[in-house]
Order: C-alpha cells, then structure tokens, then sequence
C-alpha cells in the first residue's frame, strides 16, 4: 500500500479532536498578500520537500497550545522514509504564530505542481505510446518533460494543455527542438500576440515540418 504513497502517519498522545482542531487550520493557508491557498500537508512527498528546504517549517507547523506534547509524523514514499517530530506546545497564555507561506515555502508549491504536471503527462505518454521499448528511462523521460515546460513558460506558453502538448513533442522532436527551425523560434520569442494565439502558430509550422 505505501508504494501508492497514500498519505502520512500521524502520532501524538492528544486526542483525535486535539489533533483534528491543530491540523484543519493547514488546510486552506494565507501567504503575505492575504492570498489564499490549499496546502496538501496530507501528500508525503511534497511535506517531504517542504521539510528538506524549508527550514523552519518543522516548528511553523507542529506548534500548538492543545498541550498534546510531542507530535511524529511518518513519511513514507517511494524515494524515502523520514520521521519527524517536535515539543510543540506552547503555554496556554501564549497564542500559537498564524502560519503564513513565505516566499520559501510557495516555490516548493510551485516546483511541485511543475513536477507533478511533469509526471501527468509521462503517465498519459506512456499509455499512449509505446515508450518503454525506448532505451530511456522514466527518470529521464521526466526530467526531459520538466525542462521543457520551464522553458516553454519562460516563452509564454502558459496553458496546461499547451504545456502537454509541447512536452509530448518534446520527447518525439528532441530536446529544444523549437531551436532547430528559425520559424518556430522567431513563434516563440513573440511578445505581441496571447498564448493561444502563439500556440496556433506554433502548432501550424510544426504541421508544416512534420506533415
């Protein structure tokens, strides 16, 4: 069951209605703006991420003034299993700090959407197209698919849709393919049109290319 990473492992000494009460708040979170965001806590390997480059995050999250004491939470993914724990409570004359996402904690946010995106699509690829008869592996299957769709962002392509697409070409095309045709890169470095629009463009010279 754990290959299917299917959650994290709680443990504590405070009732299910202590713990319930602590963990809701994370559920729906505010960054500096007051711009709000769900915050999928529950996942291990985005927690995990958080744990490893935030470094902070640990005491930001498990600090409480229930008096449940120490807190464990078990993650178990693929990749690892880590266990972290921290004597949170506070006094209870003393207010628990509202947990706001700072800039640290809202780029793991983003390279996990970029990374979960990246590995949507070699999963729809592979029940697609017969991929595993390549000599690649999944690994680089998925970090061919990652730097393309940084890429194709920084030249305006914003759209999911438009993202899988361009990855797909990606791996059939080759790496930064777009750079082998002066017509399909002069299509890319347009800064005057929208992105659908540049995406129609695009998809018209890559049909000229490989009729």
């Amino acid at each position: 069951m754990w290959d299917k990473e299917p959650g994290i492992y709680m443990r504590s000494r405070g009732s299910l209605e202590d713990m319930w009460k602590h963990f809701r708040k994370f559920t729906k979170v505010q960054d500096e703006t007051g711009k709000w965001f769900y915050f999928r806590f529950w996942e291990a390997r985005p927690l995990y991420d958080y744990l490893r480059r935030v470094r902070d995050f640990a005491e930001r999250f498990l600090v409480n003034r229930i008096r449940f004491g120490e807190v464990q939470i078990l993650l178990i993914s693929n990749e690892s299993t880590k266990l972290i724990s921290a004597a949170s409570s506070l006094p209870s004359n003393i207010l628990a700090p509202t947990f706001i996402l700072g800039e640290a904690d809202k780029r793991v946010f983003r390279d996990w959407a970029f990374e979960n995106r990246a590995y949507a699509i070699l999963e729809k690829l592979k029940r697609t197209f017969p991929l595993t008869a390549t000599s690649k592996s999944d690994d680089a299957y998925l970090s061919i698919i990652q730097k393309s769709l940084h890429r194709m962002r920084e030249y305006g392509f914003t759209q999911k849709l438009q993202q899988e697409r361009l990855a797909t070409w990606e791996i059939f095309y080759g790496v930064e393919f777009e750079k082998s045709d002066v017509s399909l890169l002069d299509i890319c470095r347009k800064t005057d049109v929208s992105s659908g629009d540049k995406f129609v463009l695009f998809s018209k010279r890559i049909s000229e290319i490989y009729p």
